[in-house]
């Protein structure tokens, strides 16, 4: 029988996550025999027993330092077992202790499969400084892992985030018969010896640490008003903190403290509870949301890490604000209030749970998962066939994380990494900047002079050209130019993304047209410009296929003069964006200080976008309404022309220039507008009228490009004439003035989302590169 080797921090009876489904996974597996290494510990332990199917051999003093010394310890008792059993496979528990085991082990014996695990629940840049300078092993044990595991899309993306090569979601599962409903009776003994009578019972299990948010539960309680019980299960850091934050805003009777429970035990105080609440800040994966809506009990958390993988807001349950105690209260009082709500999410809850998290379907996909690893040990090298579609991606901009393409685009690497392709990413940067990417980014220096960095750009993309099955062509400028040069020496297949028309956007910089980027296409210009047009057309034409992102710029590729069977549109999405919630409306606009109305737009600084009408629209407004400001996000090279204009008109302070900054700040923005405005000339699809859309911000933007395939006119937004000055300061008063005008284009934009799909983007684009079998 096919022996593995487990190795792992801890084991029973130390128990967390991580040991109860290595547990649940070895007692229902019969084709493998297991053997685990794991630090002692704790005084009195066994150095070896058998805990269901697992052979436990443990090392160390009894003492906790023992987990530090497991690396070199263990490493000596894996030999000798190793030698005795001669194991198919290596299985580490978590990217920690047993994983610098494993590397270590891994070194010994490279030819040995080594499978890692990822059931991480802290935040993944404490663990990265906690890791100090043993950084480079830490990274060594992703890159070096045959094959990953990881319990949810969050930790999937973190592994391939740090070199991991390939691997697959199996999450953690939960045994339905132990967490059904407890007896009647047996909840009447447990709310008797807990002294509650006729409250509101509000349950959460978890390690008493910042991370998981204790602190806002309970204050949360502060804006219930009714009676209830906040019972939390486990013991840690924080304990002595939050028993002082109880006592000190007058709930001490209130919150009981119920210190470690053990882990059968558990489904009682589940069935006791009316409503499960974890307000994490951080979460792997979050087994205990899943134990509760198999206990029956509503849940609510926060849409961080691993927890948006099976809590859908008002499906499976509510979604709360990250670190905001009286939305966790509005949440509470909204299931409890609600019977048809709170059904509605107990039945999904359930059908989820026994449909995706019975322990019985995920051993067969890890049954899987170990027969696949072991059977490598078993096939020579040059038998085991390669990942097809191997992608070399050519792009200007993709280590600042500036607009949306280069968040989009890195978004569908990892999705397409997920899916088993192979990626490699060139690029203009600077080599400190790959740190963040060191799995898939080449980097060509920004910093050289043109003709250097372009030569060097076609050399690196001809030597990683060879390897590619296709090469994914970005932008029209020098990268989309070396894509059709490896494509004629190579003969690679090439796809081109063809979002913006590079020749006309130089034309307007360089203030050779104030021409719309339609009549740009029918005139005549410089030689300058007319040899940038060709070969913008020369790149489009010998393309196998043309991705476009608006039928308006499907259009354009045809009057370009691209083959209409080569262009296939795809729309952007957004809902690869993780969901920020953060403070309110209400709490950011007093952290910012802001009062009165609030005008936002968000676009790079230049001549098409049109800020400037917008900054000359101002005075008008000003007088209608005191206090409005104009907040202008972005960078360009018109910002310094519009602060002289903003001078010029005496309304420095109404209007306000942020700079660059990041997305939850964009999101915050957004957040605490009364209106969205886009003044452009031309724009393929653009990612922040979406992003508006999602956060629920009303929208005022142009008929221009791919703007009216995304707004719909009166009802989803509202669509003027670009540099039409009346239109605009009507549709400015119209959503200032009426706030159920707003409201209404609002729930319906947030509706009209649906069509963005973000399933259907990387299965449409994984649909062409099928399309185009490698050479």
């Amino acid at each position: 029988m096919p022996k593995i080797l487990i190795l792992s921090t801890a084991y029973f009876p130390l128990v967390g996550g991580a040991e109860v489904a290595v547990k649940e996974i070895t007692d229902r597996v019969e084709d493998f025999e297991f053997d685990m290494i794991t630090a002692q510990i704790k005084l009195g332990l066994a150095k070896f027993e058998k805990i269901g199917n697992i052979n436990v051999y443990r090392v160390g003093f009894g003492f906790w330092f023992d987990k530090y010394l497991l690396p070199f310890l263990g490493l000596r008792k894996a030999k000798q077992l190793e030698r005795k059993n001669n194991y198919n496979l290596t299985w580490s528990i978590m990217a920690s202790f047993g994983g610098f085991l494993g590397l270590r082990f891994k070194k010994k014996y490279p030819n040995k499969p080594w499978l890692l695990t990822l059931q991480e629940g802290d935040p993944p840049r404490e663990i990265e400084e906690k890791v100090g300078i043993f950084k480079f092993w830490f990274y060594q044990i992703f890159k070096r892992a045959d094959y990953f595991q990881a319990i949810s899309s969050f930790l999937y993306n973190w592994a391939i985030t740090n070199g991991a090569k390939s691997g697959e979601i199996v999450p953690n599962g939960v045994d339905i018969r132990k967490f059904k409903q407890a007896s009647g009776e047996t909840i009447k003994e447990l709310k008797e010896e807990l002294g509650i009578k006729n409250e509101k019972v509000i349950l959460t299990v978890s390690r008493l640490v910042k991370k998981n948010g204790i602190d806002d539960l309970i204050k949360s309680g502060q804006y219930l008003g009714f009676p209830f019980k906040i019972l939390i299960a486990g013991s840690g850091e924080q304990e002595k903190e939050l028993k002082y934050l109880a006592k000190k805003i007058n709930l001490e009777d209130k919150v009981i403290f119920l210190g470690h429970i053990n882990y059968n035990d558990l489904p009682k105080y589940y069935s006791t509870a009316d409503i499960f609440v974890r307000p994490a800040l951080s979460e792997g994966f979050g087994n205990v949301f899943v134990e509760a809506m198999a206990a029956g009990v509503p849940v609510i958390g926060t849409s961080v890490g691993g927890i948006p993988d099976f809590l859908k807001d008002r499906e499976t349950g509510l979604f709360c604000e990250v670190r905001n105690p009286k939305n966790i209260a509005q949440k509470i009082r909204e299931i409890l209030e609600n019977d048809n709500l709170r059904n509605h999410l107990i039945n999904n809850g359930l059908e989820l749970v026994e449909k995706e998290y019975n322990w019985g379907n995920i051993v067969l996909k890890m049954e899987e998962v170990f027969k696949n690893q072991s059977f490598r040990s078993a096939t020579p090298k040059f038998f085991r066939s390669r990942t097809p579609n191997r992608l070399l991606i050519l792009t200007g901009v993709f280590l600042k994380d500036v607009g949306g393409p280069p968040t989009l685009l890195k978004a569908l690497n990892l999705e397409l990494i997920k899916r088993g392709y192979k990626i490699t990413v060139l690029t203009f940067g600077k080599r400190e900047e790959v740190k963040k990417y060191p799995y898939l980014v080449k980097v060509v220096c920004d910093k050289w002079p043109g003709f250097l960095k372009s030569f060097f750009f076609l050399i690196k993309g001809l030597i990683l050209g060879l390897k590619a099955d296709i090469i994914y062509n970005q932008d029209l400028y020098a990268p989309g130019f070396v894509g059709l040069i490896i494509k004629k020496i190579l003969g690679k297949k090439l796809v081109t993304r063809f979002v913006g028309d590079s020749a006309w956007e130089t034309a307007l910089n360089i203030g050779e047209t104030t021409d719309d980027i339609l009549t740009f296409q029918k005139k005549k210009y410089s030689s300058f410009i007319e040899k940038r047009k060709k070969i913008r057309k020369k790149i489009l034409n010998n393309s196998d296929k043309v991705i476009v992102v608006s039928n308006f710029l499907k259009d354009l590729a045809k009057k370009i003069g691209v083959s209409e069977k080569k262009i296939k549109v795809i729309y952007n999405s957004i809902d690869f964006l993780e969901d920020e919630k953060g403070y309110s409306r209400e709490e950011l606009r007093k952290r910012f200080d802001l009062s009165g109305k609030f005008i936002l737009t968000n676009a790079r600084l230049t001549v098409w976008k049109g800020i400037d009408m917008l900054i000359e629209l101002m005075p008008q407004l000003i007088k209608k309404y005191r206090h409005l400001k104009l907040i202008i996000i972005s960078e360009g090279p018109e910002r310094a022309n519009l602060e002289k204009l903003t001078r010029d008109l005496g309304i420095q302070e109404n209007v306000i220039f942020t700079g660059q900054v990041s997305r939850q700040q964009v999101v915050n923005y957004l957040k605490m507008a009364d209106v969205f405005v886009l003044n452009t000339n031309y724009e393929g699809m653009s990612h922040v009228l979406l992003e508006a859309m999602k956060i629920g911000t009303p929208i005022i933007t142009t008929r221009a490009g791919g703007n009216p395939e995304t707004i719909e006119y009166k009802k989803t937004g509202l669509l003027v004439e670009y540099r039409n000055k009346k239109q605009w300061l009507e549709a400015i008063n119209q959503i200032l003035d009426n706030p159920d005008l707003a409201k209404r284009l609002v729930d319906k934009a947030r509706q009209d989302l649906k069509r963005f799909s973000w399933d259907n983007l990387v299965e449409e684009t994984m649909n062409i590169f099928r399309g185009l079998p490698p050479k």
